[in-house]
């Protein structure tokens, strides 16, 4: 872009350059009377007379350059806003694709047990109510890290922002279970359990997002 603004400013130079020469050379003619009709026969007008039109002439070259000049400037200040809003949006999808992609993978960091546990407790639903308790813990912190700005969620199309809805519905049961789940003490299973299958819709929820937050992506940064 920056060798289209040279290119436009050497020809408003050469623009410029040449309706100064003209008018000068014109004005020294018409003062100090000089001979250069080539055939032309430029009537019986007083030098005078010819000087102002000559002036006028130059003036209104000068404000037609000078109106393309403000036109060009225009349309340059408006693709540089159009870009810095692009940009923008750009970044904004980016980071809530982000999110979305942290979202779907909460049930892998849930679904990972340590090796060495003893048999008869080493699967999730086996799992002895203090390993219940930080699996609890460890998948509340990393949800506290999916969250969306307003202000980004606000330049979403409808159907992108009704599908994070949808992951936020399914973040809130995944958040209701893992309270029963403090209510019992980690004692039970069933709530225990009921947070996996939450999060398997979240996983659903939230991939489905990321696609058409990506597809979306895609079509700013083509505009």
């Amino acid at each position: 872009m920056k060798t289209k603004t040279f290119e436009l400013s050497l020809i408003g130079v050469v623009i410029a350059t040449t309706i100064v020469f003209f008018a000068g050379a014109a004005a020294v003619w018409l003062m100090f009377g000089a001979a250069w009709t080539y055939g032309l026969d430029f009537g019986t007008g007083t030098r005078a007379d010819w000087m102002a039109g000559v002036g006028t002439w130059a003036i209104g070259a000068g404000a037609i350059y000078y109106a393309h000049q403000t036109q060009l400037q225009r349309e340059e200040e408006g693709r540089r806003a159009r870009d810095r809003d692009r940009d923008a949006r750009a970044r904004r999808l980016d980071y809530m694709i982000s999110k979305a992609s942290l979202a779907k993978r909460q049930i892998k960091g849930f679904r990972a047990l340590p090796e060495g546990l003893p048999e008869g407790g080493n699967t999730l639903e086996t799992l002895a109510p203090k390993f219940r308790e930080t699996k609890i813990a460890a998948l509340e912190a990393a949800m506290n890290l999916v969250v969306w700005a307003a202000e980004d969620v606000a330049t979403l199309r409808a159907a992108d922002q009704a599908r994070l809805e949808n992951v936020l519905i399914a973040m809130i049961e995944v958040r209701q279970f893992m309270a029963w789940c403090r209510l019992e003490e980690f004692k039970g299973k069933v709530f225990f359990m009921a947070v996996e299958e939450a999060l398997e819709k979240l996983t659903r929820e939230a991939t489905e997002l990321e696609v058409c937050l990506l597809a979306e992506a895609d079509r700013v940064m083509l505009e």
